[in-house]
């Protein structure tokens, strides 16, 4: 098997160091060092659609929800878990925790209907966190 390069543009200024790709729609998000995360419309060429602002330091991972993929949790470098609807430039939602938050996953839950994250920070440490 071969690959071959489709598409190569810039997407920040700083390093991107989270994708995540919508599980129905024509999206992906990217994260950066640059402090941003940016939406982008695959079948537009790649065009930025919203530029998500809110961190203060590196953004280091952004997961869409699986139970409600108008939503994502990013986790950053300045000690905060964020929660963004697709459709706006500003988190609704934010958990502010004593590390650095290195990544962010949602994991499911049948019994109670919550939102559940799991998040691991610097110095090993992990931590699960419901959100409403």
């Amino acid at each position: 098997m071969t690959m071959k390069r489709v598409k190569e543009f810039k997407a920040h200024h700083g390093w991107v160091t989270s994708l995540a790709v919508h599980p129905t729609q024509p999206f992906v998000l990217s994260a950066s060092s640059d402090k941003l995360i940016k939406l982008w419309n695959w079948e537009k060429g790649w065009e930025c659609i919203r530029t998500f602002t809110g961190h203060l330091h590196w953004v280091n991972q952004v997961k869409f929800n699986p139970h409600d993929a108008n939503t994502f949790a990013s986790a950053s470098y300045d000690g905060t878990v964020k929660i963004w609807r697709i459709l706006s430039p500003t988190h609704f939602s934010s958990l502010n925790c004593e590390r650095v938050q290195a990544c962010v996953d949602y994991y499911p839950t049948c019994v109670d209907q919550q939102h559940y994250i799991v998040t691991g920070s610097d110095l090993g440490f992990a931590n699960t966190d419901m959100y409403q």
